[in-house]
């Protein structure tokens, strides 16, 4: 096995793991370059999860390459997990030592988590079906659950929140399976044993890009019933509050440059035309009304 030569002092534990991505076509070196640095990307989001896997503060992760084989396309990698201090590094010392024969389905578990998650967010963002990519993450799940001591629930919930960057991992995921999508039966083992696998459905439900999704939204309202609930007849901007009838709560208002306040003067409520702007929420992942744009005032 290839040695890694961390600096002196450094506390670190590596971890010798192999990918496989199971193809009868020939790779361009273009997508294998892309899957390769998503991959690195993907394993730099784990630190926490892993942590919490291993009951050990994590304080680093990095991938290094041993060997790549051809024709279907094998990765000899190597997962060097680092921590602050001793007592961290006892910890996971000893976690290893009692999953030695499973540690390795666990990480395959885990990156399989991460990488069908970040699909199933591309997918809604893209607003694609994802019936084959839900169904193999719960898979995966219940596998690496099983080899944790946790429920699918738990384990779910650790890999999903520990992710700071959505968008991010939605891109890496989709760029990771890039070399698998030029063959429609081709599959993704993500351990030796071939154990935690991305099936040929799942690849085929990826899509070929990631387009992440619109942060705002605007739509068009004509004479519609405004309710006013605050107001600042010193700004245009701001301190003005509102709804529109039958359609929004109360939302921010914001006057055109052209309309004038003195339509509204003594006015509990007006017709107008509008524009309704929505933002995306991050949690969600839905347009939400954020902003009612006064137009003209009737």
């Amino acid at each position: 096995m290839t040695t890694i030569n961390h600096p002196e002092g450094v506390l670190s534990i590596d971890i010798k793991h192999q990918i496989k991505f199971n193809t009868k076509n020939a790779v361009p070196v273009a997508d294998l370059i892309k899957s390769l640095a998503a991959l690195d990307n993907i394993i730099n989001t784990m630190p926490i999860a892993l942590g919490k896997i291993i009951a050990a503060d994590v304080d680093g992760i990095e991938l290094y390459f041993e060997k790549l084989e051809s024709g279907s396309i094998v990765e000899d990698i190597i997962i060097s997990v680092f921590f602050k201090d001793k007592e961290n590094y006892e910890k996971a010392q000893k976690w290893i030592g009692e999953n030695v024969n499973t540690r390795n389905l666990l990480i395959g578990a885990v990156i399989g988590g991460f990488v069908t998650w970040g699909v199933m967010l591309a997918n809604s963002a893209n607003k694609t079906p994802a019936a084959s990519i839900t169904a193999n993450n719960n898979t995966i799940i219940n596998i690496g659950a099983g080899e944790a001591n946790l429920t699918p629930e738990g384990l779910k919930s650790i890999i999903e929140t520990s992710v700071r960057d959505k968008k991010a991992l939605a891109q890496n995921s989709v760029n990771f399976l890039s070399p698998a999508k030029g063959d429609s039966d081709a599959t993704v083992s993500l351990d030796e044993s071939n154990t935690v696998n991305i099936n040929k459905a799942s690849i085929a439900e990826t899509p070929l890009k990631y387009e992440p999704p619109k942060q705002t939204k605007n739509e068009n309202l004509e004479n519609v019933n405004i309710i006013i609930r605050a107001l600042d007849y010193d700004s245009k901007k701001t301190g003005w509050a509102g709804k529109i009838e039958n359609k929004t709560e109360r939302l921010k208002i914001e006057l055109d440059p052209d309309v004038s306040d003195d339509e509204i003067k003594g006015k509990n409520s007006f017709h107008a035309d509008v524009t309704l702007i929505y933002k995306l929420d991050p949690q969600s992942n839905q347009m939400i009304a954020n902003k009612i744009f006064i137009r003209k005032i009737y």
